[in-house]
């Protein structure tokens, strides 16, 4: 039974990996979609955020650790596609 554990602590230990490069990929989106609309707000009309529907989830004590994490990382990147759209509406060249 002990090599069944060894085995589960690896692949958890991937998971965490993994869901760490993830986070900061996200991170460096997030980076690059800001400084996009920095360069960019010279040809950009001015128009208000839209609230996100993040009201609208499952309660984070419903979800296991890794689906809240999961789920947090996919609010970043709908955010962010968000922001990317409205750049897109707003850009004048």
């Amino acid at each position: 039974m002990e090599g069944l554990g060894i085995c589960k602590a690896e692949r958890q230990s991937q998971t965490s990996e993994q869901m760490e490069q993830l986070d900061k990929c996200v991170s460096a989106l997030s980076e690059s979609v800001i400084a996009l609309e920095g360069r960019l707000s010279k040809a950009l009309r001015i128009s208000p955020k839209s609230p996100n529907d993040e009201n609208k989830a499952v309660p984070d004590d419903e979800l296991v650790p890794l689906a809240g994490l999961i789920r947090q990382l996919r609010h970043r990147i709908s955010g962010m596609s968000e922001d990317v759209r409205n750049i897109l509406d707003r850009l004048e060249l």
